[in-house]
């Protein structure tokens, strides 16, 4: 660990079969005392050549040694160094500035929200121009925006109009941008275009767009139309269908040409991951007489192992017009996910050229980090290769002296708990712990130490506490100075836990079995070295953290709830064991509630005299025996039913007389006063008279 700020440096090398071998050094970081970031980069070659690149950042201010452009929507020039900045947040401008190209851009607000200018000029081609940009949103997903441009090309010139609007709701959006562009603007004809377009995620992911532009040429105008489609439906094989239609015409009779292709594609993972595609494209030229049609197909499998993958590319291309050409290309390749360097080797086969590559990436290299690659390419019976390395690591930058402190210190176990490492103490390794973010795990002797910090109070957390083990005391907030280093101590203790339940005891017996659920609510009072008055949760279990030894645990009986009573002693014996947990169980048996029954349903019952009864012959039912809860009968329905033959009668008493023979059904149906109903039903054999 350093005191010194940290650079990134890349050291890296490239080779061909050309012999043009070039060498590079890259470096990049912060120096904080001016809050800067610097970014530079020399290159090489042993041709001769060589290039020094350079940018720092900082202070919202910017500047790039290779420089840039200063562009607007349809003009733009370039030179180095380009310089840039910010004020405030919402406030950002680039300067170029050379003897022949001079341009400045600036814009003020946000995304939604945006005022923008730029101005350029570029002496050498007698270019100017000069563009302002407004874009303004609004409440309900409206956003407007429009720029105008003016421009001159050696004393002509001429204007540009841009307008655009969009809407976005829910999952659909809809967008519209118009352009035109006037006589000797520079650059570009006059013409004026319009695009729409239509993005929708809901019910399936759809895509639409159609442009027309008007391209005023010397002869006569030219017509534009274009139309795209793209639909993708969910479904578990991912099916996607795309069309785009393309129709120029104009130029009295010199331009008049079609376009129109097509794909379909399917997608699974199984049995393994692949992918099917189908494409037709249909060119048509009227004014060459010239037709191309093409039709490709292609497909992809993937094979994922322990180590990694392995994939399978492959397509076939036939296209018609003048003569049949038939292409193919295959594509193996496979990557070592699980091994250090993530290699790759891939292997491309097509009728012009075959490729072999292989390559590695991330691939540790003592403090630093390694990438290569190599290829071998043979074409038309011409072999090249080309070969890249570098290695990426950081290194102190010293020059401009510290900027961050360093914190190191030791964690162990303190077991005389006097707050410092003794010869009888134990150190521990593999502690993570944390300062507002940096990590550090303890290794040899409960040694640790954070990466460098900058200057500040940093309060050390434990990320992860061994098991048994708790700090001895509050954790330390420390304070960091520049180019100083602070030692802390992290003792720890060992933990030892008391946990116990007090559980229903169903069947008296003290033991805790099955099925026989705790007691929630009820008081515990422990004593020894030292006291805890704990309650039982809704599980019925207390947990307490204690120093190691005997502890008395007394259920306080008067706690629990009404008609239990203990069914273990109340006052139980316990040792806490050191780095470990002692048990204590409870029982508790609930009485039973007396029942009284307050509401039920009544209970109907009837007799009937004479007991054997003939056709026509009166025969007297009784519900006086039907009986109610805390209530009264209110009503009484009799139902008699011999086949299809039925009739009713009410009253708590009714007399009736059987017309034909048989085994009749006699249904009793009461109500009591509380609106409760219940029925009962018997069988009566009537005999035939005589």
């Amino acid at each position: 660990m350093s005191v010194y700020p940290e650079w990134t440096l890349d050291v890296g090398t490239e080779l061909n079969a050309e012999g043009d071998t070039r060498f590079s050094l890259r470096g990049s970081g912060d120096i904080s005392p001016w809050d800067l970031h610097v970014d530079m980069e020399v290159e090489y070659s042993l041709t001769g050549h060589g290039e020094l690149r350079a940018a720092w950042e900082g202070r919202n201010k910017s500047f790039y040694l290779q420089g840039g452009s200063i562009s607007g929507s349809l003009l733009g020039v370039g030179g180095k160094p380009l310089f840039g900045g910010s004020i405030g947040n919402r406030t950002t401008w680039r300067a170029l500035f050379t003897p022949t190209v001079k341009g400045i851009a600036a814009s003020l607000g946000s995304e939604e929200e945006l005022l923008g200018i730029v101005l350029g000029s570029d002496s050498s081609r007698g270019l100017s121009f000069s563009e302002l940009t407004a874009r303004r949103g609004f409440t309900g997903g409206i956003i407007l925006w429009g720029s105008l441009s003016e421009g001159a090309l050696e004393g002509k010139g001429g204007q540009a109009l841009e307008l655009g609007a969009s809407v976005s709701r829910d999952d659909h959006q809809l967008e519209a941008t118009w352009i035109g562009i006037g006589p000797d603007y520079p650059y570009h004809l006059p013409r004026t275009e319009l695009e729409l377009s239509w993005d929708s995620s809901y019910p399936v992911p759809f895509t639409a767009s159609y442009f027309f532009s008007s391209l005023q040429t010397p002869a006569a105008p030219v017509f534009t139309h274009e139309l795209t489609l793209d639909l993708a439906l969910k479904h578990s094989l991912s099916p996607r269908w795309k069309f785009a239609f393309r129709r120029r015409s104009g130029g009295t009779g010199s331009v008049d040409e079609g376009r129109v292709r097509t794909s379909f594609s399917l997608k699974g993972e199984s049995p393994l991951p692949w992918g099917l595609s189908l494409s037709a494209d249909w060119e048509v030229d009227r004014v060459l007489s010239r037709t191309v049609f093409s039709l490709s197909t292609g497909g992809s499998i993937r094979k994922d192992f322990r180590l990694g993958r392995l994939s399978l590319e492959g397509s076939i291309t036939s296209r018609v017009g003048g003569m049949v050409k038939v292409q193919g290309e295959l594509s193996l390749r496979s990557r070592l996910d699980a091994v250090p360097g993530d290699p790759e080797i891939e292997l491309r086969i097509s009728q012009e050229r075959t490729e072999l590559s292989l390559s590695f990436a991330d691939l540790p290299a003592g403090d630093g980090l390694a990438q290569g690659k190599f290829s071998y390419t043979l074409k038309e019976g011409r072999s090249s290769w080309k070969a890249s390395f570098s290695l990426s690591f950081t290194a102190p930058f010293p020059f401009l002296g510290p900027t961050k402190g360093i914190v190191r210190g030791r964690v162990f176990i303190d077991k005389n708990r006097d707050f410092r490492f003794d010869p009888g103490d134990s150190p521990l390794e593999g502690v993570v712990l944390a300062a507002d973010g940096a990590l550090a795990v303890s290794g040899k002797g409960g040694v640790f130490v954070f990466p460098s910090l900058e200057p500040g109070d940093y309060h050390i957390l434990l990320q992860e506490v061994p098991e048994g083990l708790a700090p001895e005391g509050a954790l330390p907030v420390v304070h960091v100075e520049v180019g100083k280093e602070v030692f802390v101590s992290i003792p720890l203790r060992s933990r030892a836990w008391l946990k116990g339940l007090v559980f229903e005891d169903k069947d008296r017996d003290g033991i805790l079995d099955p099925g026989e659920p705790g007691v929630s609510g009820v008081r515990v009072l422990v004593r020894g070295p030292v006291n805890r008055k704990l309650i039982t949760d809704p599980s019925g279990y207390f947990v307490a953290e204690l120093p190691p030894g005997d502890y008395e645990v007394r259920l306080l009986v008067d706690t629990l709830p009404k008609r239990f009573s203990p069914t273990s002693p109340t006052a139980i014996r316990v040792t806490v064991p050191e780095y470990g947990v002692a048990e204590v169980r409870i029982g508790a048996y609930r009485k039973p509630r007396p029942v009284v029954v307050t509401f039920a349903p009544p209970q109907a019952a009837f007799t009937y005299f004479p007991p054997s009864p003939v056709v026509g012959e009166p025969v007297r039912f009784s519900g006086a025996k039907s009986r109610a809860v805390n209530a009264r009968i209110v009503d009484y329905r009799w139902e008699f039913r011999l086949r299809e033959k039925h009739f009713t009668a009410q009253g708590k008493e009714v007399t009736v007389v059987f017309p034909v023979p048989g085994t009749w059904e006699v249904i009793l149906i009461v109500t009591d006063s509380k609106g409760l109903i219940a029925a009962t039903k018997a069988t009566v054999e009537v005999r035939p008279a005589g």
